[in-house]
């Protein structure tokens, strides 16, 4: 099975959300979604998100700054695997695109507006409601 990691960045108060527009793969290719990828062999899926954050803004976090959303379970033929979401409150001005995606900060409010990734359009209210309980372990 394949596991991935996806986290939210936001802004301190959770005004605003970084995004990275994808150029792949091809059914994300154009559309805006968290940052994030493979977990790989043996990394744990905070790790994973610490690595892939890094990789992709230039920007060094640690296991405490992102918080455990939501883990998902996909059984489809189209992209079988494990999904891990966190979400972090960031210095995001400070994130730079270190790869051929761009990386856009935009106000949480716009989220209906954007061409994102469909789980993007509930995963970020989610994340910025303050009464919403972590859902599964880090470690």
């Amino acid at each position: 099975m394949n596991s991935y990691v996806v986290g939210f960045a936001f802004d301190h108060g959770k005004e605003h959300v970084l995004l990275i527009k994808k150029n792949r793969p091809e059914w994300q290719k154009g559309r805006y979604n968290g940052i994030g990828g493979h977990i790989e062999e043996g990394e744990r899926p905070i790790d994973a998100m610490i690595r892939e954050f890094a990789e992709e803004t230039g920007y060094l976090t640690s296991e405490f700054r992102w918080h455990p959303l939501l883990k998902i379970i996909d059984n489809s033929p189209l992209h079988p695997g494990e999904i891990f979401f966190f979400y972090a409150e960031l210095d995001i001005e400070e994130c730079r695109s270190m790869t051929d995606e761009t990386l856009l900060i935009f106000p949480v409010v716009m989220m209906d507006a954007l061409d994102t990734i469909k789980n993007v359009q509930w995963l970020i209210p989610m994340a910025v409601d303050e009464d919403f309980k972590e859902t599964f372990s880090i470690t």
